[in-house]
């Protein structure tokens, strides 16, 4: 950009002269902009991989963790001919809990185990059951 500047000389005489504007200046503060918003959103694309990483994590230990879970504290059981619920939950009764729990309860637990809506059971299902 090419500018006029007015000035003075010794004789008093006014004096112009043109000289350029780099605009060095303004370009430094736009690259400082310009890099302060590239980084800026660089730790947002960061943030947002390490949130959706660390989910992803947490979604597959959970898993593992329930599994595990369930390994400890349940059994299971593959339905045979004959077998039915109630008789299933005397069972457990007698070796798990000792006669000292109501049967409709472990029927209960057993169907909310399973995620039963009834208690009708068919040969070769597999259902969990407290462990012995």
């Amino acid at each position: 950009m090419n500018t006029m500047m007015l000035s003075y000389n010794r004789k008093g005489n006014i004096k112009t002269s043109n000289f350029h504007v780099s605009g060095k200046r303004s370009r430094k503060k736009n690259k400082v902009k310009f890099n302060f918003l590239r980084f800026g959103i660089t730790m947002l694309i960061v943030s947002i991989l390490l949130i959706s990483t660390s989910m992803i994590a947490f979604a597959m230990f959970s898993d593992k963790t329930d599994d595990l879970l369930m390994e400890e504290m349940y059994e299971m059981y593959f339905v045979n001919s004959g077998d039915n619920l109630w008789g299933i939950a005397i069972n457990v009764n007698k070796n798990v809990y000792h006669n000292s729990k109501d049967i409709r309860k472990i029927v209960n637990e057993i169907q909310k185990i399973n995620n039963m809506d009834d208690t009708l059971l068919k040969i070769g299902d597999i259902i969990y059951i407290p462990k012995y």
